[in-house]
């Protein structure tokens, strides 16, 4: 497939394309610094390419994260694409003579300057959540006629009342049954662990947890990457799935593989923990939202 260096890939779907609705894979592709997607094919699973599926970024910029979100206001859809420089671009997708296009419709600093990679939208409450990698997650308002100051909702000032470690990295979204409920997910590399946090605001840090070595796997460490999607999967993850980037994985014999990989969690076993129990919502539908 045409994507050189694809980073963060997300979902969008429904998106509205002539008398059709369809879904993307998307991403930052860093070797060419475009925002590249893909069809979904609802049948088979595999991706298809299609007619402006690569679309350019601004001259100069560097691409690093991405993340989508599309509008309850308008009903417009969005991509956020990074760099390391802590700027963002806001794109908005759409179709036209069946072929996909994009919109520069806000360009802005994010954090206090460091580098930035991860991200989520809520998509609706109308946020976009950011990592910045040794200072925090701070929160903006994602419209793409928001003001440009954020909130800091936690930070690395352990001393200060923080709950963080550098370097934070991958952001997701566990959805509730309301708008006011579910549970943000970091992942905290420096310390190979995971916070979560209340999604209704002041988004109240939960508590921590570690993926240890058990049933014939190892420990999993130094994450990069995650997601999370509330939806029941099937008897396997009836409540839930949490994947996590594994940066080494390391055999029973001790020996390493060349490749890093990727972990599955049930999230039965996140939520049953033993410091709060965690409300799931295997019923949710990410074409519809919450209520």
């Amino acid at each position: 497939m045409p994507a050189p260096r694809p980073d963060n890939v997300d979902i969008i779907y429904d998106l509205k394309f002539g008398d059709d609705k369809i879904d993307l894979a998307v991403a930052a592709c860093r070797g060419n610094n475009t925002i590249c997607m893909f069809r979904i094919n609802k049948k088979t699973g595999l991706l298809e390419t299609m007619e402006g599926g690569n679309q350019p970024t601004v001259d100069g910029f560097v691409v690093y994260g991405s993340c989508e979100y599309r509008s309850p206001k308008s009903g417009k859809q969005y991509v956020f694409v990074n760099s390391k420089t802590s700027e963002y671009l806001q794109y908005e997708v759409y179709e036209k003579q069946k072929q996909l296009q994009t919109k520069l419709v806000r360009r802005f600093m994010a954090g206090t300057g460091g580098q930035v990679e991860g991200c989520v939208a809520d998509k609706d409450n109308g946020w976009v959540f950011i990592g910045e990698e040794d200072k925090g997650i701070w929160r903006y308002e994602a419209e793409p006629t928001s003001q440009k100051l954020g909130v800091l909702i936690d930070s690395v000032d352990v001393a200060n009342g923080g709950h963080l470690y550098p370097d934070v990295e991958g952001i997701s979204l566990f959805y509730g049954k309301k708008k006011t409920e579910g549970y943000l997910i970091v992942s905290v590399q420096g310390l190979s662990a995971y916070n979560v946090y209340e999604r209704n605001p002041p988004h109240k840090y939960l508590l921590s947890f570690s993926l240890v070595s058990g049933n014939g796997l190892d420990q999993v460490t130094e994450t990069d990457g995650l997601a999370v999607i509330s939806t029941g999967l099937g008897k396997r993850f009836p409540q839930g799935l949490l994947v996590v980037h594994d940066d080494q994985k390391t055999y029973l014999n001790g020996t390493v593989a060349d490749q890093t990989t990727f972990k599955y969690v049930d999230f039965r076993d996140i939520a049953k923990n033993p410091v709060i129990a965690l409300k799931t919502n295997p019923g949710w539908d990410p074409r519809e939202g919450d209520d």
